[in-house]
């Protein structure tokens, strides 16, 4: 209940990897980084500010230009304001029913736990006042069991483990999401160093992705959004079973 992390929140985040697909283009400097919505994060949070009377700004983040369509499309926002609006006098959130996943996952700021060897990858943790290490500094990531690994994280860190969790769900979930438009010609992204790919960017109508995908294809869109919706519903019990379940199979 500090607020610390609602507050100052530019350039606060980690810096963006620098395998992004040459057609992404970042828009927001580092320097403006603050907390990273997902499209329908904005929808909600609008209408929020909209019933609070809160002011509420975004600006679009991730986007690429769509060769077939010519639209540039946006694939995550950046909450554009220097302390969230969304915090009370009182250090509690006016929205923590509907609070975005990055800020449910808070302190952990890990997309992708394991690479494929499965060895655990260098876990980012948050200045927080209840952040704690985990007994794993000095083990080699060989001989570290996932199932382990994932237990402390969910004993420690509990909620905010979920919301890494769905977090990084979502993340694949966009990806493969890509891969499948990309591989059935469905969308082409224009590759930023292109003639006029920038210009498109930053004068076209810029559109969310899903809301793209709505108008053109309602099928993709239509499956895409009920996998956010179980995602959503994948809760601390499920993710506890989860575990457990893991934990037997490493046991046997």
């Amino acid at each position: 209940m500090c607020g610390n992390c609602c507050h100052n929140l530019r350039g606060r985040g980690g810096l963006w990897p620098s395998s992004l697909p040459d057609f992404v283009y970042v828009s927001v400097p580092h320097s403006h980084q603050t907390i990273s919505l997902q499209e329908w994060e904005v929808s909600t949070l609008r209408e929020k500010a909209k019933k609070l009377s809160v002011a509420f700004k975004v600006e679009p983040n991730f986007l690429f230009l769509d060769e077939i369509s010519g639209v540039p499309i946006v694939t995550q926002w950046n909450l554009d304001h220097d302390d969230c609006p969304f915090l009370s006098a009182e250090n509690k959130c006016l929205v923590n029913e509907e609070k975005p996943l990055i800020c449910q996952a808070y302190p952990l700021l890990v997309i992708e736990l394991f690479n494929d060897r499965d060895e655990p990858k260098n876990l980012a943790i948050a200045d927080c006042p209840n952040a704690v290490e985990l007994p794993f500094k000095d083990v080699p990531s060989n001989e570290i069991k996932p199932a382990e690994f994932f237990r402390q994280l969910f004993d420690k860190y509990h909620a905010a483990f979920l919301g890494n969790m769905n977090l990084a769900s979502i993340a694949t979930l966009f990806r493969n999401t890509m891969s499948y438009l990309i591989g059935n010609g469905l969308i082409r992204p224009a590759p930023i160093h292109k003639k006029g790919v920038m210009k498109a960017l930053l004068r076209g109508e810029q559109r969310g992705l899903l809301e793209h995908l709505r108008d053109r294809y309602p099928d993709v869109a239509q499956k895409v959004s009920e996998e956010i919706q179980i995602i959503k519903q994948f809760d601390l019990k499920a993710l506890e079973d989860l575990i457990n379940e893991s934990t037997s199979r490493d046991s046997a």
